[in-house]
């Protein structure tokens, strides 16, 4: 019952992402996706109403059975005498349902009432702790309990068997473990039996449906094995070796971590047909630039693509060959230009034959119903990216801008002196400056200290225009110094320096604070001992803070 329940899941999600969007292309999309997934949802609406599955599906999808699970042992540790929960952890994983039954004592034909809690590993039954009697005796103490646990079943060494209708007991069935005497549980309507009955026995067989399953699934791959390509003719069917990948297999995961590889393996790794992985691509993607281009990347994405035809004439081998490794490569191929154009789309805006040849291939190269639909999302996204590009970035406040700080009025640019502004609204100025060098840098201009190498520019050209604008502010500070005509001018410049530096600290801008201590440390300012000394002193502590 769970792929139902998934399923309906995604019914109601379409319907919500489209009442969210106001976008006319994500409209149409999710209108295609709601037109594709309509003759199943009315397949599985008939399967519902055929097996009454409705409540069955959710009582079965298992993240909601382990979180009902959760709840329900902190229920048991409160309310059930005689049961260590902390010893049953492993029994107690998914949670299936709960009720009060009726247990049946044949050799006194009795009923006893037993509430019924059913795990995926155990069946606990417990009897309740209040009394028929209202009355009890001052000596006695009452329990805290509101149960006791009497019995207690490992499903895994049960058999559960049907009880047929008899003057005595109906709609009952039997619990017979194999070290414990039998019993009978009776229900209270047949429909209530079939219920428990067939829950009992889902779970009763569980794990051996899935040890044949398995075995089944061995036994066929072994009479069809998949045939991996010949490396002669493709270059990323290599075997791994040590001498072109090197892995480390990490605790509590089946993804080895890459420790290092040769470009065809890390791309291979980067589409692999055996597993996604996730935490791989953004890594990848944001560090590749140090050991290859953007060019060759999507050339060799494009001939990962390319997946040779099987080297078999047998149907199941040539089925299994596509299904399970030209589908998932060639689906993790266009996944990776997803990403690749929704995180680092500055490669394609720096290389226009770039993206060019990336949209040709996307548009001309892929058929096939579904890669055609992955193939579309990527221009969808590409078209995107190119209409977001021309939107110039505005920011909503909730007030208005604070008003401009002037000492008085400022006519022409030559007039401007640092001494005529207000410090707090030169630091405003700077740090909005800086601000938009700042969020323009991209993390691949981070890595490898490319902002050091001879194509810098082409590397790190935002990083590198921070480093310039800090520089000219630094050089600029330093001139203003030393032009100035007197003493007095001098002490008041470098004091209003550093009532800017002391703004910049608290509107966070550290790199602004970099450039004032810069230029008090430079051999041209620091030899002006004379002027440091006539600094107020507040204003030398705050310096030499500001420096360490």
């Amino acid at each position: 019952m769970s792929p139902l329940y998934h399923c309906n899941l995604y019914f109601e999600y379409i319907k919500i992402f489209q009442s969210l969007t106001n976008s006319e292309k994500d409209k149409e999309c999710l209108q295609q996706a709601q037109g594709l997934l309509a003759p199943l949802q009315m397949s599985l609406s008939k399967i519902s109403l055929e097996k009454n599955a409705k409540n069955a599906c959710v009582r079965n999808y298992n993240r909601v059975k382990h979180l009902q699970s959760l709840d329900k042992i902190q229920e048991l540790k409160k309310n059930v005498d005689g049961l260590d929960v902390r010893e049953l952890r492993s029994y107690l994983k998914e949670f299936y349902r709960e009720d009060t039954l009726m247990k049946y004592d044949g050799k006194s034909n009795r009923l006893t009432e037993r509430k019924v809690y059913f795990f995926d590993g155990i069946l606990l039954l417990c009897k309740s702790n209040k009394k028929n009697s209202v009355t009890v005796p001052i000596n006695v103490v009452s329990s805290q309990y509101e149960f006791k646990c009497k019995e207690m079943f490992f499903l895994r060494k049960v058999e559960i068997n049907d009880v047929e209708n008899t003057d005595e007991i109906k709609n009952a069935f039997e619990i017979a473990p194999r070290d414990q005497p039998s019993i009978i549980i009776v229900t209270k309507s047949s429909e209530e039996k079939k219920s428990w009955f067939s829950d009992l026995i889902m779970v009763n067989t569980k794990s051996m449906l899935d040890r044949t399953l398995d075995s089944i699934i061995i036994d066929d791959e072994k009479k069809h094995p998949l045939r991996m390509p010949c490396p002669e003719y493709y270059n990323f069917a290599e075997p791994d070796s040590p001498e072109n990948i090197i892995l480390e297999e990490k605790q509590n995961t089946t993804r080895p971590l890459i420790k290092g590889a040769t470009l065809h393996k890390l791309i291979e790794r980067l589409t692999y047909h055996i597993y996604s992985d996730p935490s791989f691509i953004e890594p990848f993607l944001t560090t590749y630039r140090s050991f290859t281009t953007p060019s060759e990347l999507l050339d060799l994405l494009i001939d990962r693509f390319n997946v040779p035809e099987p080297n078999s004439t047998l149907r199941e081998d040539i089925n299994r060959y596509k299904k399970e490794f030209c589908q998932p490569v060639q689906f993790r191929v266009l996944n990776v230009f997803r990403k690749w154009v929704q995180h680092h789309f500055y490669d394609f805006q720096r290389d226009q034959t770039l993206l060019e040849k990336l949209k040709s291939f996307l548009l001309n190269e892929i058929s096939g119903k579904v890669l055609r639909k992955w193939a579309d999302s990527v221009i969808i996204l590409i078209e995107r990216k190119e209409s977001d590009e021309e939107k110039e970035i505005t920011f909503a406040f909730n007030n208005s801008p604070p008003p401009v700080e002037v000492h008085g009025p400022i006519n022409s640019v030559e007039e401007f002196n640092i001494l005529m502004a207000h410090p707090v609204e030169i630091a405003r100025q700077l740090t909005l400056l800086e601000f938009d060098y700042f969020r323009a840098v991209k993390p691949s201009e981070l890595v490898g200290s490319v902002w050091t190498k001879k194509n810098k520019a082409d590397l790190s050209p935002n990083l590198i225009k921070i480093m310039k604008h800090t520089t000219n502010f630094t050089r600029w500070l330093e001139k203003i110094i030393v032009e100035a005509e007197n003493f007095d001018e001098r002490l008041a410049i470098m004091t209003r320096i550093i009532e800017i530096m002391v703004v910049l600290q608290k509107l966070n801008n550290f790199n602004g604070v970099l450039a004032v201590t810069s230029a008090m440390g430079s051999a041209a300012v620091y030899r002006l001992r004379f002027t440091f000394q006539a600094l107020p002193t507040r204003l030398q502590k705050v310096l030499e803070d500001a420096v360490n």
